[in-house]
């Protein structure tokens, strides 16, 4: 069912843009233009393992990464580390995974998500109709936590389906938030 890894298919994306070359060795003309990105999950197991399988994805020429939801950010923080002390984050730009939860059984349908107890518990204490508003003011300190860490080049805002949360998410984070002549 799968012919190629991720770090196969950024190798294979890399040639084709770098080489002109697919890998039946037929030209490409024009080359393609492409920034490469690749996904990585700070929490799966073995978790020890993960920076090190981002430094292979970064070898494959991965130019940016984008981390699965991030809900355990002293857990995040000590993979930034490995990937600090690997170099990583100065050849890959790193964007945490930070999303919207609007209820409380939408955090068990995420394959790889590791959710803590004290999410869980926050997310329980209030009533269910204010779940998405607590969702929201989540994610907004999610995104502030992760921002002062060393090495994150930005977040990657994961609320499919709400996007109406996002303005809110980067007012209350502290972000500045620039709308268009539409008032978007």
């Amino acid at each position: 069912m799968f012919d190629l890894d991720s770090v196969q298919l950024l190798w294979t994306l890399r040639t084709m843009r770098d080489q002109g070359v697919l890998l039946s060795g037929r030209s490409l003309d024009p080359a393609p233009e492409c920034f490469a990105g690749a996904v990585e999950n700070p929490f799966a197991p073995p978790v020890g393992f993960r920076a090190e399988r981002l430094g292979e994805k970064v070898a494959a020429d991965a130019q940016f990464v984008q981390t699965q939801f991030v809900f355990d950010v002293p857990a995040f923080g000590r993979w930034l580390a490995q990937v600090r002390d690997l170099g990583l984050y100065e050849r890959c730009a790193i964007l945490a995974g930070v999303g919207t939860v609007r209820s409380r059984r939408a955090l068990d349908q995420v394959p790889g998500v590791v959710v803590p107890d004290g999410v869980y518990r926050r997310l329980r204490a209030v009533p269910a109709d204010r779940t998405a508003a607590e969702g929201t003011r989540l994610a907004a300190e999610t995104v502030q936590q992760v921002a002062e860490l060393p090495g994150v080049a930005g977040v990657h805002l994961l609320v499919a389906g709400n996007e109406q949360a996002v303005p809110a998410i980067l007012e209350s984070a502290g972000i500045c938030v620039t709308r268009g002549p539409d008032g978007r």
